[in-house]
């Protein structure tokens, strides 16, 4: 099960798939440098090592395109367990 940050690129006159494409990691992009402090440059290097994007809605003339990160990577733990103490 998928435990993290999804946000998807849609909006009016999405009707074009590239540009759904396009708006999902920018918004991924502003929500990392609003919520997790990270400059526009890592962020972007972020989403493109460990970001997943998804077609999410091919309905009705919209396009949905998610981009979605693990939360797992704001956290110190790592899949080995917790830090080791200083």
């Amino acid at each position: 099960m998928f435990d993290g940050v999804g946000l998807k690129g849609r909006g009016p006159g999405d009707d074009d798939l590239s540009n759904a494409t396009r708006k999902a990691p920018r918004h991924m992009i502003d929500f990392l440098g609003a919520e997790k402090g990270l400059s526009r440059d890592e962020a972007y290097m972020l989403i493109s090592v460990a970001g997943d994007v998804e077609i999410t809605e091919l309905v009705d003339h919209n396009k949905g395109v998610h981009v979605k990160l693990a939360k797992a990577l704001f956290t110190r733990e790592t899949a080995s367990g917790p830090p080791a103490a200083p």
